[in-house]
């Protein structure tokens, strides 16, 4: 059946050699053969997954979760609903008590609907039952920005039907609107999903989506569908994939990864650079590429592939150059399993599923131990000080980390090095680092940082942009300022916040003005080099450097 990609088939004992960073955990499974299928890190302490149960009380169902409280002390092992060959989509946590689950029925091929606890499981109630999917739907995952807004995928309800069943709700999922038919791309046969197949970043989702004739047995058309706003409004692009594919992760708004596997069993890897709306060919990626789930490390470039299946590398593996290399966490020998989905919070926080071969066998679960990330990176900001652009950028850790590049791009996309800033050493405490560009080009400017280790591997950061053209009107003046400081050039449309800023970031002064200018008295203020901060309640923010 289409659905059900992530359904284990062969069963083998483990016997691998792994990375000591990933420790076995044991869950509850009572006598059941499990799999975990789906992974949510909500907080540093909170873990859900669902699992798949192979072989025990229940053969080839999918109506099973896991959840922990403390850390993985202690599991709690149950099902959503006792409703017979209910099976879950996927699931979405957003804390330790608040978790929604995406159903459908695996028996009679649709049907399903979706279902949320507020108290850690202890119960679960279907939401708009008669509202939200019914006998000829078939659920495919449902996500939750916060804890009002969200949407629920489904398949197009019916044979012959051209567009997608897609509900949005903004009130903690008590009522959903179903989203109209001109918001979303016509089809030329009906439309499937692939159940858990998305990935989301901000307020852009992606979610894999193919055409069929013939009740999805075999593909016509393939695309990725985004939105870009919360599910509201959906366009549809074109994936150059004869076949669904396993997984996909954005690690920004315009990159984003796809896994899988070819026919042969060798894994493949397809990057965008354009928000997913064009692919192009196949990564010529060297390493051991796992093929079967993909996930991002928080606000950084590294990316972590997965695999428990036979046939191909097994294991777990990581990325720090946007998929160009892959270097192995661990790797299954002989013909075992291991990891299956991944999910990290930030470097040292992160999750892996595997897959039990028998009801006694102990594990079922992974947890990260170390830092994934030889330097951990905690804030990244770019500003226009006026005759320059002021990149400001913190760690907090540092482990073999010789310096860092920092990369300049006016499209967002091709980066050139325009510095070095070497490294503080290696370290456990925050670490500030600045750095001065004074040749930034008019508009649109972005910026990376290629931190670089000891022996040559590097990651990178996220990217952050400043436009240069939005404070060419903004001036202090005089620069040296002895007592009163003027600035013109403010928007008398909104609020705006002046602060003056040290160089240690820490504000010393802030006001509030509506006007078009400012006079500050800085007589009190000791001799130094100092930065005048301005934000507009429209959220726009500039920098100006000054000397008292």
């Amino acid at each position: 059946m289409k659905k059900i990609f992530y359904m284990f088939i062969v069963l083998a004992m483990f016997n691998f050699s792994a990375n000591a960073q990933w420790q076995k955990i044991n869950v509850p499974h009572g006598s059941d053969i499990i799999a975990i299928n789906d992974m949510e890190v909500p907080n540093v302490n909170t873990v859900w997954a669902s699992a798949s149960v192979l072989g025990g009380t229940q053969w080839n169902s999918a109506n099973k979760y896991l959840r922990t409280a403390d850390g993985g002390a202690t599991w709690q092992y149950s099902s959503v609903t006792a409703q017979f060959g209910y099976n879950i989509s996927n699931i979405y946590a957003l804390d330790a008590d608040t978790c929604y689950a995406s159903m459908y029925d695996g028996i009679n091929g649709t049907g399903g609907g979706i279902f949320k606890t507020t108290d850690g499981g202890s119960t679960w109630n279907q939401l708009g039952a008669g509202q939200i999917f019914n006998s000829a739907s078939f659920p495919d995952f449902v996500y939750m920005w916060d804890a009002k807004d969200g949407l629920a995928v489904g398949d197009g309800n019916g044979p012959g039907t051209a567009f997608f069943e897609i509900y949005t709700t903004n009130d903690y999922g008590a009522t959903w609107v179903r989203v109209p038919r001109e918001n979303l791309p016509p089809t030329d046969a009906q439309p499937f999903g692939i159940v858990n197949n998305y990935t989301v970043y901000g307020n852009r989702i992606w979610f894999d989506a193919y055409e069929s004739s013939d009740g999805g047995q075999n593909l016509s058309a393939h695309y990725v569908y985004r939105s870009d706003d919360k599910g509201l409004h959906w366009s549809a692009f074109p994936v150059p994939i004869a076949t669904p594919f396993r997984d996909m992760t954005f690690i920004d708004e315009t990159t984003g990864f796809i896994v899988g596997k070819y026919a042969s069993g060798d894994p493949y890897l397809y990057r965008s650079t354009d928000g997913g709306e064009t692919w192009g060919d196949p990564v010529s990626y060297t390493g051991n590429l796992m093929g079967s789930y993909i996930s991002n490390v928080p606000g950084t470039n590294a990316i972590v592939t997965t695999n428990p299946y036979l046939g191909g590398p097994s294991g777990s593996s990581i990325s720090y150059d946007l998929g160009d290399t892959w270097i192995d966490i661990s790797i299954a020998s002989g013909k075992n399993f291991l990891h299956s989905d991944v999910k990290f919070l930030n470097g040292s926080v992160g999750w892996s599923g595997m897959a039990l071969s028998s009801g006694g066998q102990s594990g079922g679960i992974y947890k990260w131990t170390g830092n994934i990330l030889p330097v951990s990176f905690t804030a990244f900001t770019a500003t226009q000080t006026g005759k320059s652009v002021l990149l400001n950028w913190e760690t907090a850790q540092e482990l073999n980390n010789s310096y860092f590049a920092v990369e300049r791009s006016t499209n967002g996309l091709n980066f050139t090095e325009i510095g070095r800033v070497g490294s503080k050493g290696n370290s456990s405490q925050p670490q500030p680092y600045v750095f001065e560009d004074i040749n930034y080009a008019n508009g649109h400017n972005y910026y990376r940082l290629r931190q670089v280790d000891l022996d040559g591997t590097f990651n990178y950061s996220s990217i952050v942009s400043v436009d240069a053209l939005t404070t060419q009107t903004l001036k202090i003046y005089p620069n040296p300022v002895k007592d009163l400081l003027h600035v013109e050039g403010l928007n008398p449309d909104v609020t705006t916040t002046l602060s003056i800023v040290n160089t240690a970031g820490k504000v010393l002064y802030q006001f509030t003005t509506t006007g078009r200018s400012y006079n500050y008295n800085l007589q009190h203020l000791p001799a130094g080099t100092y930065y005048l901060r301005i934000m507009g309640s429209d959220k726009k923010t500039n920098t100006l450097k000054f000397v008292k």
